[in-house]
């Protein structure tokens, strides 16, 4: 788990997690979908996610503003993670990593 939201943390995410993962499995990855936040989509200056998915040839998507079913899985795991883990154990201690 990140506890930041920049541009950096989606890069190292995406070439330390992801890529490596894909790439196990002989699959190389092609397209990655996410929603429109500016860790994902430049502004106009430099933007470190989008220059390396431009080096590794990554096309990027992005789902439909106000369009939950785009990504309702991803958001239906995100409520159970904080509903039944981070809200109940968060109370008791603080955890660094999973």
């Amino acid at each position: 788990m990140y506890p930041s939201k920049m541009p950096v943390t989606a890069t190292q995410i995406l070439n330390n997690h992801a890529r490596p993962f894909c790439e196990e499995d002989g699959v190389k990855a092609q397209t990655i979908l996410s929603d429109n936040r500016r860790d994902y989509c430049g502004r106009g200056d430099p933007h470190p996610y989008e220059l390396f998915r431009h080096f590794e040839e990554i096309k990027h998507r992005t789902t439909q503003v106000a369009r939950p079913q785009s990504n309702g899985f991803i958001e239906g795991l995100r409520r159970t993670l904080l509903d039944e883990h981070l809200r109940v154990k968060g109370r008791i201690a603080w955890h660094e990593s999973v």
